[in-house]
């Protein structure tokens, strides 16, 4: 039973009522049929209608239609009945009292069936509308809960009686006692609280309202047990309807509070329908579009729109008067908010398109798009352009508007850098001139260079890890990500010091210097280094190389005799730069472009690495001539790449977990 409802007080044992179907006692006038809905149907209308549904439903097996109707409403459930005599018969039935138990039960505000009635007939108790008496459903219509009767006035005044009248009817049959067994309407104001029985039928009065056939059964009972009184099993007759009556009371109160309740539910449900189908058409009226009410359960505007539509009364001409600047508020900023969403969107989707067809000299200055979103400018642009879509003009006034800004960008660029720097450094102090200088060279590591990497990495100088970067994550925000893409490696600074003073460089060298001497070469003979080079691209090559040799020193086997280790050529050594490095001249031809990926295989093994390491060092097709001229110092001789098979035939089988290597 819900919280919103009294309780009844229960006995252990049930005493037997005198009268146990009471509605069949109603003095009724001359009754006529009731249709479903309470009124009259023009029965050919009816028929086909019952016909058409009753066929349908023979359709199927009876437990699946009392699965279906089961999730009904009562006053659906009472309408099906009410279709045919089949229906009747068939909903009525005692195969049908679970259905109806579990319809009622989906009822939460009311309380449990009664005893006296059955499903049927609690559900027609609270849900019909017509008279009990004479199927009348116009005029003053009451339902009396603690009476269980529902009737017009002309019934009421031939079926409930007051006590006075009792006492005139029945004359000298008139007993004190007999109130007491008889359920009455009770006292006027009721004041109950919850869980409580309040109603006693002790209390009765002679001012209350009895049902009349009910009293004239009880009469002609006492009659007839007359000769008892004073014996036990008359006073047990006695106290018995005494229990009977107060149930039936209170019972009736706690009926009469949850179905006022549920009524009172419906009304407000229904009413908040017809003021929001109202409010819709009116608002409708005045050209304002649905897309763009408000929908955010966040946004305190949308608990504002939705509490003018959903209050539970209708809407009236005055109440729209005075909601509607309220509302045309909240609706003129809810449809700016999604315009402007919209022409992010637009812009979200053409920006990276439109910073593709820049120059690289212009990308450097174009921010990525969510830091495009922090610029005063832009925000500017959005609220000014939303009423519409924008075309190529706007779109070029846009793309201004970011160059604008191109100056910020790179300074801020450059400071978030500057805490890299220090971070890779170990140290602080750095400034933006650090930043550019030539030897600050950055690694990237963001899902593009994961995905498209060129060797091992790539290496960046300022401002191109910006270009580099932004190019590549046009859609995020430098200032967010970047710190965890962008790294600086120390060693690679140290090798980019080495490579400025094997140039006859200073450290302090600014990039802008380096970019004006043109191109480098490396004189290593390197297929994939062989052409002018970039000052990273010099770097990467020679730190590259710095890591192969010192990789070889680590993994030096320890039986390895002096004699054997003099096999390891460190032609890249910062003592042998110079002899290696040089600024390109005219006559220094080749490609920069290098090979994305190296094509790595086992098929043919270094055998002086071997020997050196009983490990083995994956080499390229191709490089096998350069590998032997770096690494060792000497030319490319027959025998001196063979198969992993060839090599433990050679020296034996390697050592447990001696695994392959990438060269």
């Amino acid at each position: 039973m819900s919280s919103n409802v009294p309780s009844v007080t229960s006995v252990h044992e049930e005493p037997i009522p005198l009268i146990t179907s009471r509605l069949n006692l109603i003095i009724g006038t001359e009754k006529r049929h009731v249709s479903s809905t309470g009124g009259k149907a023009p029965n050919g209308e009816r028929k086909d209608t019952s016909k058409t549904i009753m066929f349908k439903l023979n359709e199927f097996p009876l437990d699946i239609v009392l699965e279906i109707v089961s999730y009904l409403d009562p006053e659906d459930l009472l309408k099906l009945c009410r279709l045919s005599t089949g229906s009747r018969a068939l909903f009525l039935s005692k195969n049908c009292t679970a259905v109806w138990r579990d319809v009622l039960a989906g009822q939460v505000d009311l309380p449990k069936c009664p005893r006296d009635l059955t499903g049927p007939q609690y559900a027609s108790l609270i849900f019909d509308k017509f008279c009990m008496g004479c199927g009348s459903t116009r005029g003053n219509i009451e339902t009396q809960y603690l009476l269980r009767l529902r009737l017009c006035q002309g019934c009421s005044n031939k079926n409930v009686v007051t006590g006075y009248s009792l006492k005139s009817r029945f004359g000298q049959s008139f007993c004190d006692v007999l109130l007491t067994l008889l359920p009455s309407t009770g006292p006027g104001l009721i004041c109950f609280y919850p869980k409580l029985s309040v109603l006693s039928s002790h209390e009765n009065k002679l001012n209350m309202s009895y049902f009349l056939p009910e009293a004239e059964k009880m009469v002609a009972e006492l009659e007839a047990r007359k000769e008892q009184q004073g014996s036990p099993e008359y006073q047990k007759f006695i106290s018995d309807q005494q229990v009977v009556a107060t149930r039936m009371m209170n019972e009736g109160l706690a009926i009469n509070v949850g179905a006022d309740y549920t009524m009172q539910k419906r009304e407000d449900t229904e009413a908040a329908v017809r003021r929001r189908k109202t409010m819709l058409a009116e608002m409708k009226a005045l050209g304002w579009e649905k897309k763009y009410f408000p929908t955010d359960p966040k946004h305190p505007f949308t608990e504002k729109w939705n509490g003018f539509l959903d209050r539970k009364h209708d809407l009236s001409d005055r109440e729209w008067e005075l909601i509607r600047p309220l509302m045309q508020v909240i609706y003129e900023f809810q449809r700016n908010q999604v315009r402007m969403e919209a022409l992010l969107k637009q812009l979200e989707k053409a920006y990276p398109s439109l910073r593709k067809k820049q120059s690289a000299l212009v990308r450097v200055g174009l921010a990525p798009w969510l830091d495009i979103l922090t610029l005063p400018s832009v925000i500017n642009f959005v609220t000014i352009h939303h009423r519409r879509k924008c075309n190529d003009n706007d779109m070029n006034q846009f793309l201004q508007l970011v160059q604008a800004n191109a100056f910020d960008f790179l300074t801020g660029a450059a400071e978030s850098l500057i805490e890299i720097v220090d971070k890779g450094l170990e140290k602080e102090g750095s400034t933006v001139e650090t930043v550019k200088l030539a030897s600050t060279l950055f690694i990237c590591s963001c899902d593009k260079c994961e995905a498209d990497k060129v060797d091992n990495g790539e290496l960046f100088a300022y401002p191109n890890i910006d270009l580099h970067w932004s190019d590549a994550n046009c859609e995020s925000s430098w200032f967010v990500c970047s710190r965890f893409d962008v790294s600086l490696d120390p060693q690679a600074v140290k090798v980019a010091e080495d490579v400025l003073a094997a140039l006859g460089l200073p450290k302090d060298t600014q990039r802008d210097t380096i970019l004006k001497m043109g191109g480098f070469v490396c004189r290593c003979d390197h297929p994939h280094f062989s052409g002018p080079l970039s000052f990273e691209a010099l770097v990467y090559h020679v730190h590259h190389e710095q890591v192969m040799c010192a990789k070889m020193k680590r993994l030096l086997y320890p039986k390895s005799d002096p004699e054997t280790q003099a096999l390891i050529h460190e032609i890249h050594s910062p003592e042998r730069l110079r002899e290696l490095l040089a600024i390109a001249g005219p006559t220094d031809q080749g490609s920069t472009k290098r090979k994305r990926k190296l094509q790595l295989n086992y098929e043919k093994i270094c055998r002086l690495c071997y020997q050196l390491t009983l490990m083995c060092h994956i080499n390229e097709g191709g490089l096998h001539a350069y590998h032997m001229k770096t690494m060792h110092g000497r030319k490319l001789v027959k025998g001196d790449m063979l198969s992993i098979e060839e090599l433990d035939a050679l020296y034996g089988a390697r050592p447990e977990g001696t695994l392959p290597e990438d060269y």
